[in-house]
């Protein structure tokens, strides 16, 4: 059964299937439904079995080949015009193969994928838009948790970009060097120079190679007529056609197609009866098993030795903000309470030369008397001098000494660095650096935490002898564009670990990388850094990268660092982990529940559960049902998010919770859990059902304190046959730490 969507999308159900080796025209998407199959993507070999997805990015090289006897594949091939129709992101890529990592997010494919199939069965005549509504909610389940950017060479002319995306969408129209130029006010001739040096052919070559790859996928996998293959892709006329691809082939199309049908797929025809009673078949059979309804979470963990724990890198860098803060009487307490609460490692201000000296002595005091390590920021602007700093840096080493202070980390930040004169900068830093370490070599200099967003210049790791590099990573985030800003929006869901993994692809020259700041967005107001949805986040993210990076620390710590807008709500969507109250919010009770597996020895991790133990008597186990926002979010301007659009960001969804533990030692243990949830140590919602009030009172506080307390349980429980079940249900961006540690008896 096959249905098309456009010239190059179209959706193929087959029984029994195998596909030649080919290099894929479009993005396509596999689903095993039942059998097993392998599956070579650039030469590496997957196998496949029921329940399995794999996607195919446009360009790379595959072939499917039956294992077992049997099987029912769905394949879903889709064109860049139907990808743009949903999201324009030029170098969009995904990376989805459940053969190679565990994700939830493969359920949801799962779904679309029956949907869509029960549609094609029952009323496979019409595709109605019931049927286009399944399509492109599969397409947008591919997008928010799959999509990945592939980063740009640093010199690539972003025009030459938009051209490619621009002629891969027109291919098969009547389109010219000249035209293209035209519409893109470039003269042609440089074009056609520009074009050649970024894609190592000209324009022309470029061209009928992409009409060619469709015309050959189309060859293969249709019975469409010659003729009218070569009009739809692009060729004036069959004869134009014929000679291309003899060119290229040394075959005509009518040969290669016949050469390459051999090795084609064996599935049985298009539409044929015995096909549709087997889709018919297995339809049934899962209806009959589900009720139709989303299958329950269940995750077997067997708890294994694996000689890697849980760092505590990842809540090492506490963030204050401006230097003055600290000199703050309710500043001093949060940094108080955040030093107790998750123990970090360093306290990160950014020092002005407006700062008198006898205020530092006062803030490096209280910061040293903290158990904290100074981490001092300077920040770049085009008319920076060194003559202050050279003063601040010859008190503090009078003042501290040496011993001390060859501890401290000093920084140089250029968040604004796109707007700035490269050399200038890098001058800068020399100079910089050359004044710290003149007071001790051993003294950590790095920079410019700059946004991580892909397409970073090599030369900044090879031309400057830093000590480390410093990033910043927000979902969403403004950065200098010409003569103003513009927002970078990373839709994925894996964004944090994709750009991590591109980064240490660079010659970094094992400098240690530290995301100094992070978080949702670096905006001065977003209510979603209220919610429960930022515990959850927090959670997914740390998982996802603690093993690559140095440290991190989230953008700042308190709501009280932040002066860029009034703070006066109880919560008016600031980025800290506390109000300026001291109350925690869900962020801060995800920290906490993370702390608890500090130095744990991790014995299973997937995108939601870290699960780990101490010895063979106590385990630990942090869930988070971390849910994406869905597109509504992305689309809406920051500053137009208020606190009621927040259920519109995420569907309602509740599930059961299983956790099959095995490999546990007999015995009776006690179990405490810590738990998070919409009414549990969510302290917007308790708010909420105050109406949101503005006008709060001491004793509202005293009252909100008490509510805002995560959920705990205690029971105990013997384990036999090595093994335990944890149930519980769970909506969208629940998350809890559960403690299982086993009673010793003294005889």
């Amino acid at each position: 059964m096959m249905r098309r969507l456009d010239k190059g999308s179209m959706i193929r159900a087959e029984a029994d299937a195998e596909y030649a080796p080919a290099q894929a025209q479009a993005v396509t998407l596999f689903v095993v439904l039942e059998g097993t199959v392998g599956i070579t993507i650039n030469e590496e070999r997957y196998e496949l079995s029921a329940d399995d997805v794999v996607a195919v990015n446009r360009g790379e090289y595959y072939e499917v080949k039956k294992i077992t006897s049997s099987n029912l594949l769905f394949t879903f091939v889709i064109s860049d015009s139907l990808i743009h129709n949903t999201i324009y992101m030029a170098g969009l890529r995904f990376d989805c193969n459940s053969a190679v990592h565990r994700s939830s997010h493969y359920a949801g494919i799962q779904q679309d994928v029956l949907h869509i199939l029960d549609i094609l069965v029952y009323n496979n005549r019409r595709i109605n838009f019931l049927y286009l509504s399944h399509v492109y909610h599969l397409l947008n389940t591919l997008i928010q948790n799959f999509s990945r950017m592939q980063a740009q060479p640093p010199d690539r002319d972003d025009r030459i970009q938009r051209i490619e995306e621009y002629i891969k969408e027109h291919y098969a129209d009547n389109i010219s060097l000249k035209a293209v130029a035209a519409r893109f006010y470039m003269d042609h001739a440089y074009l056609s120079r520009q074009f050649k040096k970024s894609t190592q052919v000209n324009f022309k070559e470029y061209l009928a190679e992409l009409r060619l790859g469709h015309a050959e996928h189309e060859l293969v996998h249709t019975e469409r007529k010659v003729a009218e293959i070569a009009l739809e892709h692009g060729f004036f006329n069959v004869a134009s056609f014929n000679k291309a691809f003899k060119k290229k082939h040394d075959l005509t199309p009518s040969e290669y197609r016949e050469q390459h049908k051999i090795q084609e797929s064996q599935a049985v025809p298009a539409e044929d009866e015995q096909l549709k009673t087997r889709y018919f078949t297995y339809l049934e059979s899962y209806k009959r098993s589900s009720s139709g309804q989303p299958p329950d979470m269940k995750k077997k963990i067997k708890l294994k030795s694996s000689g890697h724990f849980f760092p505590a890198n990842w809540n090492s860098i506490l963030n204050i903000g401006a230097a003055t803060h600290v000199l703050q009487d309710d500043c001093q307490q949060h940094i108080s309470l955040l030093k107790h609460e998750l123990d970090y490692t360093y306290a990160r201000i950014y020092v002005h030369e407006d700062i008198a000296l006898d205020q530092m002595n006062t803030i490096i005091d209280f910061i040293l008397t903290q158990r904290l390590t100074p981490w001092l920021v300077v920040e770049y602007h085009p008319n920076a001098s060194t003559g202050w700093l050279k003063t601040l840096l010859n008190h503090l080493s009078n003042r501290f000494g040496e011993r001390l202070m060859k501890k401290w980390l000093f920084e140089l930040s250029a968040r604004k660095a796109a707007a700035y004169s490269r050399e200038a900068l890098y001058a800068f830093f020399r100079q910089f650096r050359g004044l710290i370490k003149h007071l001790s070599e051993e003294i950590m200099v790095g920079g410019f935490s700059q946004p991580l967003t892909g397409g970073h210049s090599e030369d900044v790791f090879r031309e400057l002898d830093a000590d480390f590099y410093a990033f910043s990573m927000f979902s969403r985030t403004t950065v200098p564009s010409g003569n103003g800003t513009a927002e970078i929006i990373n839709r994925d869901s894996g964004y944090f670990n994709t750009a991590l993994q591109e980064l240490s692809a660079r010659n970094l020259r094992n400098k240690p990388v530290y995301i100094t700041e992070w978080g949702i967005s670096d905006a001065p107001q977003n209510y979603l850094a209220d919610s429960l949805y930022t515990g959850a986040f927090t959670i997914y993210n740390i998982i996802a990268v603690h093993d690559k990076i140095a440290g991190m620390g989230g953008y700042l710590a308190s709501d009280l660092f932040d002066p860029r807008t009034p703070g006066h709500e109880l919560l008016s969507g600031k980025p800290g982990l506390l109000t300026r109250h001291g109350m925690f919010k869900p962020a801060m009770n995800a920290m906490k529940f993370l702390a608890e597996l500090r130095n744990v020895e991790i014995a299973y991790a997937d995108d939601q559960v870290l699960a780990g133990t101490i010895g063979r008597d106590e385990i630990y186990i942090l869930f988070s049902n971390y849910t994406h926002p869905n597109d509504l979010y992305f689309i809406k301007p920051e500053q137009e998010i208020n606190r009621t659009d927040l259920s519109l960001f995420f569907a309602e969804a509740e599930a059961s919770l299983s956790l099959e533990l095995s490999n546990l030692e007999d015995g009776v243990y006690e179990i405490r859990r810590y738990r998070c949830s919409r009414g549990e140590g969510n302290l917007l919602n308790q708010w909420r059902e105050l109406d949101y009030t503005q006008n709060i009172r001491p004793s509202d506080l005293a009252y909100l304190k008490v509510k805002n307390m995560i959920n705990m349980s205690l029971k105990e429980i013997e384990i036999t046959n090595r093994s335990f079940t944890i149930r519980e249900q769970v909506r969208n961006n629940d998350f809890f730490v559960i403690n299982m540690r086993k009673q010793r008896v003294i005889h």
